[in-house]
C-alpha cells in the first residue's frame, strides 16, 4: 500500500523528534496517541497574501510544531531547502490535476501562482475537466477582501455552478465570512489529505481537534483506508486496516 509506506517513511525520517520511533499519523501528531491534546498551544498570526498588494489583511492562520509536523504528512509542508511544497504542486500539474494544485496554491495565499497553474492547465493536453480554466483564472484575478464588492457576490454564484470540488473549495475559501470553513471540511470529494493540511493551517487548537476526532471515529468506522494518513500504523490505524 503506497499510502502506508508513505506514512512509515515519513515518521521513520522525523522519528527523531521522539523518544522512539512510530509511524504516526495527522490524529497522533496533533492530539496525542491516546486522543488525548499533548501539543502545545498554537500561535495565530494575522498573514499576508504572497504576492498581491492587500494593505489590510483578515486572514489567520495558526502554527505549532505539531502541526507543521502534520503538514509534511499531507505533503503540504514548507520545506523551503528541498522546495518540497512547489515540488508537491509541479508533481500535481504533470498529472492534469490543474484545479486540485491551483486551490492548494490558493490555500497557501499564493494567488499569482494559481492564476498561472490554471493558464496552464488550459492549454494542456494532460487537462480532462470540463470547466474552461482561463474563466477561472480571470475571475480568481479579480480577487478582493471587500465584503460589498460585485466580486464576491458573483463569485459567490460561480462557486454554486462548478462541477469541480477543488475549485469549489477555492471560491468557499475566497468568500468565507466569520472563518467558516465548512464548505472546504466537508466536500467529500477533496482529498483527505487535503482536507486535514487545511484545518491544520486555519483552525483554532479546539476546533481542529474536534475536526480530526470527528474524521477519525468516521473513517475507522467505515473502514476507509484513505484514513491511515489520518490514524498512522497505530491500534486505530490497524482497526481499519483489519475493517
Amino acid at each position: 500500500m503506497p499510502l502506508v509506506k508513505g506514512v512509515e517513511a515519513d515518521t521513520k525520517r522525523r522519528s527523531h523528534h521522539r523518544h522512539h520511533p512510530k509511524y504516526e499519523g495527522v490524529h497522533s501528531v496533533i492530539c496525542g496517541e491516546n486522543g488525548t491534546a499533548t501539543c502545545s498551544q498554537s500561535e495565530p498570526l494575522r498573514v499576508n497574501w504572497i504576492g498581491i498588494n492587500i494593505t489590510e489583511c483578515r486572514i489567520i492562520k495558526y502554527s505549532s510544531e505539531e502541526r507543521e509536523r502534520a503538514l509534511q504528512l499531507c505533503g503540504w509542508g514548507a520545506d523551503f531547502e528541498s522546495n518540497s511544497f512547489s515540488k508537491f504542486l509541479d508533481r500535481l500539474e504533470i498529472d492534469g490535476q490543474f484545479p486540485r494544485a491551483a486551490t492548494i496554491a490558493v490555500l497557501n495565499l499564493e494567488i499569482r501562482k494559481a492564476i498561472r497553474i490554471l493558464s496552464k492547465g488550459a492549454s494542456s493536453r494532460s487537462y480532462r475537466g470540463s470547466v474552461d480554466l482561463n474563466a477561472v483564472a480571470m475571475g480568481l484575478a479579480g480577487y478582493t477582501q471587500e465584503k460589498n464588492a460585485l466580486w464576491r457576490e458573483v463569485s459567490s454564484n460561480l462557486k454554486s455552478n462548478l462541477v469541480d470540488p477543488y475549485l469549489r473549495a477555492l471560491f468557499a475559501f475566497l468568500t468565507a465570512e466569520d472563518d467558516n470553513f465548512e464548505e472546504i471540511l466537508n466536500e467529500q470529494q477533496i482529498a483527505v489529505q487535503d482536507r486535514m493540511a487545511f484545518a491544520c493551517l486555519y483552525l483554532n487548537d479546539r476546533k481542529l481537534v474536534d475536526f480530526l476526532e470527528g474524521l477519525r471515529k468516521k473513517m475507522t468506522e467505515t473502514g476507509n483506508l484513505d484514513g491511515i494518513l489520518l490514524t498512522g500504523l497505530t491500534n486505530d490505524g490497524l482497526s481499519l486496516i483489519e475493517r
